[in-house]
């Protein structure tokens, strides 16, 4: 006999399954019975169920983990996050093709796989796939010819796949979780193609018998026989969730009508309403809309006569004064100050250093690496800027010391700390030979200050291993930055923890300061609070210091919206050509 609890759920469920009743995606059913209730283990059954797929044909991409079959473009995009992360999908717009959706250079890319039937002869024919020009036997042979060789996918866009995004839910799931019939993929197949396919048991199934869902989790809403398995969500649904009440307009005014209802109840019964993190998909910097005190509407990269103004700012005040200007514009892009309650209840924490641990957070991530980089570019062309004396290139070095100093000891900002530093430890400004004489002649002790003291700092701060000073308002960033979003190809080279015999050691210190930082982020406000009370902002160069200006400065109006990694390489070659310019490089004498 069942309990009258038990029945209940029972009937609740049965009530679910009326037609006038609107299933919940995220409610999932367990027939509870005590002897069963092991064996019918949701997640142990859908485990199996993968692992029998993935024992499947090897020429069949529903045996590849990589396939996820009939996956929305938008959530197909949302699971490729670094450079040459990869998966494929069928084409939901072209029935029986399959897409190649892939990332490069922080951009998603679809590449759809073009699929033939080749007559070999009047009785036997074969279906071959390619994206431009290789031919190959079935989809798997394609995957494995473009990874194994890091061949480019596209001649033109350049990418390279390597790092497959797998599955970790049966096909027969994803299909339920999305609705699509098993039909959808044989639809598009036409009677050549499958007699072609019977003739010469290739078995090459487009896997769409399944309209496979998504990947990447396995705890997700998934029905047996007409039961819905146990309520377990999973960071993939979630990943998900962003995406669904903006894919069709109709399940997106359901959607909102029933967030406004549900907040309405809670409002009346006296609990705090949630608000879900708002995923940024677009930049914080929008160079093109910068309204600017010291540009003009349009102008070039490096305007002589803006850079002029910008050096007579720096002058005009000392290290103290610029330390603190970098402080303020460091914590209004790190969200560590002026963040107002409606960011808060977007971003879902109170603070940036929160936000950057977690996986909304990647633009915020994405826009402190940019300003990162492009404060280290913008030192370098104040030094390299000095097209006058070496004794001015000296002066200049001093002055950048003297604020990094500042920043270390008193201010308590590492992260524009360590903008400088990568700034003077560029080639480009290392190579100065002359330059680093002169200053050890002309400012003897900032020249002993940078090489026992800022130096070694900087090692072990990216070692992990360095002892913070006591106040600090902005902490090291970079390496966790690095390691959530740094693209496994990268012009900078391989970092510290990759090449060092205790790379591991290294990381993991990493990953526990970050675990720190986001827990006490609160006190990092509190100590930038203390450093800038009473302080007395100047707009002008403050302005310098924010990323929009440099973006501008550096690039010019036109050249600031171009590829990030087009941007860095072309500047590099400037860096390179200004240091020559400055310093040549001695003549060697062949010998003959």
């Amino acid at each position: 006999m069942t309990s009258p609890l038990v029945q209940n759920i029972i009937d609740d469920f049965h009530g679910y399954r009326e037609p006038a009743a609107a299933l919940d995606a995220t409610v999932d059913y367990v027939k509870f019975s005590r002897d069963q209730f092991i064996l019918d283990c949701p997640s142990e059954k859908l485990r199996r169920e993968l692992e029998e797929e993935l024992k499947m044909n090897c020429e069949e991409p529903r045996s590849h983990a990589w396939y996820h079959g009939a996956i929305p473009r938008q959530v197909a995009e949302n699971l490729v996050q670094r450079d040459g992360d990869f998966l494929v999908r069928d084409s939901l717009s072209s029935p029986g093709s399959y897409v190649l959706t892939c990332q490069w250079r922080n951009a998603a890319q679809h590449f759809k796989i073009n699929k033939k039937v080749v007559m070999l002869n009047e009785a036997y024919s074969r279906v071959e796939y390619r994206l431009e020009r290789e031919g190959f036997d079935s989809v798997p042979a394609l995957i494995r010819y473009y990874v194994g060789n890091r061949k480019s996918v596209s001649q033109v866009i350049g990418a390279i796949i390597f790092q497959p995004i797998n599955r970790a839910l049966p096909l027969r799931c994803l299909e339920e979780k999305y609705g699509l019939s098993g039909n959808h993929r044989e639809a598009g197949l036409t009677a050549q193609e499958r007699r072609s396919q019977k003739r010469l048991s290739l078995n090459i199934t487009n896997g769409h018998s399944h309209d496979n869902k998504h990947n990447a989790h396995d705890g997700s809403h998934c029905q047996d026989n007409g039961v819905a398995r146990s309520n377990q969500l999973s960071s993939y649904h979630h990943a998900i969730a962003a995406l669904e009440n903006t894919s069709e307009e109709e399940e997106d005014d359901i959607g909102r009508d029933g967030e406004e209802e549900d907040e309405d109840e809670r409002k009346e019964k006296g609990g705090s309403s949630f608000q879900r993190p708002v995923i940024e998909t677009e930049s914080a910097f929008r160079p093109a809309e910068f309204g600017s005190r010291l540009l003009p509407t349009e102008n070039k990269p490096l305007e002589m006569v803006v850079l002029k103004r910008a050096k007579e700012l720096l002058l005009s005040h000392d290290h103290q004064s610029i330390a603190k200007h970098l402080l303020m514009a460091d914590c209004l892009v790190g969200r560590i100050l002026g963040v107002t309650p409606e960011l808060k209840g977007q971003m879902g924490v109170a603070s940036g250093l929160e936000l950057v641990t977690l996986p909304h957070g990647r633009q915020l991530r994405l826009d402190l690496m940019e300003r990162h980089h492009t404060m280290a570019i913008g030192v370098a062309v104040d030094i390299l800027g000095c097209t006058g004396s070496v004794e001015e290139r000296a002066s200049t070095l001093n002055r950048i010391i003297l604020v990094a100093m500042e920043l270390k000891d008193a201010v308590g900002d590492l992260f524009a700390f360590t903008a400088l530093m990568k700034a003077l430890d560029l080639p480009q400004i290392s190579r100065l030979e002359e330059t680093w004489t002169t200053l050890r002649r002309n400012f003897t002790q900032t020249a002993i200050n940078y090489e026992k003291i800022l130096k070694p700092f900087y090692k072990n701060l990216y070692e992990g291993t360095a002892s913070c000073p006591l106040v600090v308002c902005v902490p090291l960033l970079l390496p966790l930055l690095t390691l959530m979003e740094r693209p496994s190809i990268t012009p900078e080279g391989a970092e510290l923890w990759e090449t060092s015999d205790q790379g591991c050691d290294i990381m993991l210190r990493h990953l526990e300061a970050a675990r720190d930082v986001a827990q006490n982020s609160q006190g990092y406000t509190a100590n930038a609070q203390e450093v800038l009370q009473g302080f007395e902002c100047d707009e002008d160069l403050l302005e310098v210091f924010k990323t929009d200006f440099q973006l501008r400065l550096l690039w010019g109006s036109r050249g600031a919206a171009v590829n990030q990694s087009d941007r860095y390489n072309k500047f590099n070659l400037i860096l390179t050509a200004l240091s020559r310019k400055l310093e040549p490089p001695p003549k060697t004498q062949t010998l003959i």
